[in-house]
Formats: C-alpha cells, sequence, structure tokens
C-alpha cells in the first residue's frame, strides 16, 4: 500500500461502523490481506486518529482478522488516550468551576468541545493537545491572569515574542499538577481578514450548554471551526493537505448538522470550507450528509489534494516550497511593519542583536 491508498483506507474505516458500503471495502481489504498495517500504524498516528480508527475496527468486529500484536498495541494506545482525555474533562470541569465564579462564561472550542459533549462514540476516540476555549474580549486578560494565580505557569519563556504573538490566544499555560496545557483565545483563526466573518461575537448566538455544564458552540459552528482549524490555522488551503482527524470531526458534526447550510453566511471563508467539505466528501467515499455541488475552486483543490496525495517526491518538493513561502511572507511583513509600528521596530531589533538567536540560524543554516 502506497500512502494514498493507506489514507484512504483508513478514511473509509473510520466510517465503516456506520456506512454500510464502507463496511464491506474494508471488511474485503482486511480479509483479503492486502493492508499494510505498518503503515496504517504509521499514517493514522501522524494524523492522529489510531485510537479512532481501533474503535471503529472494533465496532465493526473487525480486530480478530488483525495481527494479535497490532490489535494489543492499539488498545494500549487507546487506553492511554482514553485516560488522559477523562483527566482533560475533570480539568476542563475545574477551569469552567473556577471562572464561572468570577463571572466568566468560557466557551470551549475544538477537541475539549468534542469529548466534553461526548460527540463520539467512545470518548478515547479524539486525541486532544490542549483544552482551549475563548472568552469576550473584556474578559480576555482577566481571564489570563485569574489562571495565573492558580499555579498556571506560561508554557514558552521566552525572551521577547513577535508584536502578533498572542493575537488569537494568550502564551500556552501549564501547571506541574495538570495534565492539559490551556490556551485562552479571544479569537479563533490567525488571519485577521477572515474575523469578521467569524469570531466571539457571531459564535456565542447559537452556543449551547451541554448536559454536564460547559458551554460549546453551535453545531454549524463547531463544523465550521473544524475545517478552518486545518485550512486556515494550519495552512491547509496552501499546502492542500487535510488531516483526518479534522476530516473526522467534519464528518461527526455533519451527521448533527447540514454541511451545507454551514457554509451559508460565509464570504471570504466559503472557499476554504467549501473546498474542504468536498474533499471530504470523496474521502470518505462520497457519504449522503456530505454531499453537495462541487464548484470550480474545490475541483481545482481536490485535483491537486490527489496530485500530492498520488507523488510523494512532488508533495515533498510542495511542502517546502509552500513552508519556505509562508516563512518568507512572514519576514516581509515584520520588516515592512518595523518602518511604521514601533512595536514591530522593537522586536526586530532585538531578534537582530540576539547572538543565540543568530547563532541558531547560522548552525542551521
Amino acid at each position: 500500500m502506497n500512502y494514498k491508498e493507506t489514507y484512504y483506507f483508513i478514511a473509509r474505516s473510520l466510517t465503516s461502523s456506520n456506512t454500510e458500503k464502507n463496511f464491506k471495502w474494508v471488511e474485503s481489504q482486511i480479509k483479503e490481506k492486502t493492508v499494510n498495517w505498518e503503515h496504517v500504524v504509521q499514517v493514522s498516528t501522524a494524523n492522529y486518529v489510531l485510537p479512532a480508527l481501533y474503535s471503529n475496527l472494533k465496532k465493526c468486529k473487525l480486530l480478530p482478522f488483525l495481527p494479535s500484536d497490532l490489535v494489543k498495541y492499539m488498545g494500549y494506545i487507546t487506553e492511554l488516550n482514553r485516560e488522559r482525555n477523562l483527566a482533560i474533562i475533570e480539568q476542563a470541569k475545574e477551569l469552567n468551576s473556577f471562572l464561572k465564579s468570577h463571572s466568566i462564561q468560557p466557551v470551549f472550542i475544538k477537541g475539549t468541545a468534542s469529548i466534553v459533549q461526548g460527540l463520539y462514540h467512545d470518548v478515547a476516540e479524539r486525541m486532544v493537545g490542549d483544552i482551549d476555549f475563548i472568552v469576550p474580549i473584556e474578559q480576555y486578560q482577566a481571564s489570563y491572569d485569574l489562571l495565573k494565580t492558580q499555579g498556571y505557569i506560561r508554557v514558552n519563556k521566552t525572551k521577547y515574542d513577535h508584536p502578533n504573538y498572542n493575537y488569537k490566544h494568550q502564551p500556552r499555560l501549564c501547571h506541574s499538577s495538570k495534565i492539559a496545557a490551556v490556551e485562552v483565545h479571544k479569537e479563533l483563526l490567525d488571519k485577521k481578514k477572515y474575523n469578521l466573518e467569524f469570531n466571539y461575537k457571531k459564535i456565542s448566538k447559537s452556543s449551547f450548554e451541554t448536559e454536564n455544564g460547559f458551554l460549546v458552540m453551535g453545531y454549524r459552528d463547531q463544523l465550521a471551526l473544524s475545517i478552518m482549524a486545518n485550512q486556515i490555522n494550519d495552512y491547509g488551503q496552501y499546502f492542500k493537505k487535510i488531516s483526518l482527524r479534522n476530516a473526522y470531526d467534519v464528518l461527526l458534526f455533519s451527521q448533527k448538522t447540514d454541511a451545507v447550510k454551514a457554509l451559508e453566511g460565509y464570504s471570504k471563508l466559503f472557499n476554504p470550507l467549501n473546498n474542504c467539505i468536498s474533499t471530504c466528501n470523496i474521502i470518505f467515499g462520497n457519504l449522503r450528509q456530505l454531499s453537495h455541488t462541487p464548484t470550480r475552486a474545490s475541483k481545482a483543490y481536490y485535483k491537486q489534494f490527489d496530485r500530492l496525495m498520488s507523488h510523494p517526491l512532488y508533495n515533498r518538493l510542495h511542502y517546502k516550497f509552500v513552508g519556505g513561502f509562508l516563512w518568507l511572507r512572514g519576514y516581509l511583513v515584520t520588516i515592512s511593519k518595523a518602518f511604521y509600528k514601533r512595536d514591530y521596530t522593537v522586536h526586530l531589533l532585538k531578534r537582530l542583536t540576539d547572538l543565540e538567536w543568530l547563532k541558531g540560524k547560522l548552525i542551521k543554516n
């Protein structure tokens, strides 16, 4: 199995427990022993869906057809993730209660929101990094300062930060006795040009409280953020790359709300959203809940996505080129703003006079 075949096998496996045609296809691939399980583990781990893959194969009663040592390994990783997620939920409960006691109502987002509302058949399916929540701009700094009074400290202790460093969220916080780092958000997206279409004011209108007392975004907004986290914040629109973890979230939210209607009201964000939904639809085998009319832009996006999946060397060159372009663009923006913005000028001077940073760059190059 090459990378593309492995990626699509994992994607179809994630839908095998509730899609008959995908179940039959996955079952045949496994029983005919055409699956390279080493590749499956590598790709599913890199896409943060190994526990979700295990859970779906278990629901389909296909685990007996897998190598026993592989089943044991996948089960072990899944149980570790279950323990972590349950600890994250408890930590989130503490944060929620603490902030509410200070008249701050956080809206939990991303992976934390997904597990506290019970989006998955098994809480162990979703691999979660940080605990993310967003608050109104007027409570942004207060929320951050309050967490520091509870023993939370900054993860990265740098000598100086880029002026745009905490545009979207405050620096990550960690606690010596807690399992997850915490990010306090005031924005949902990295790009300022998109924030008029997707921001706290917009998502707060449809947010709802879960049975266990958490405030989370409405399903349409959660579906949209699952896409934007990949397409905008992780530059998936440039790299033509979709993480299976994000794609799986898009699939599950599309079972809660109409995926096509979730695009309504967006102008600048329409193409990134539609491109991802269109590609996810193909990845998962043309499922009804993701069906829609592809546009010229979405067809072009998938064509490039498929080309990159099919040609590893081209994929690596493309990744390096796009990464280099984004890096160069960021530095040019910083330099240009240094001519008329004092905070950028100060940052640039500190960077250029930082001998440790310069030494690191010279060694790297």
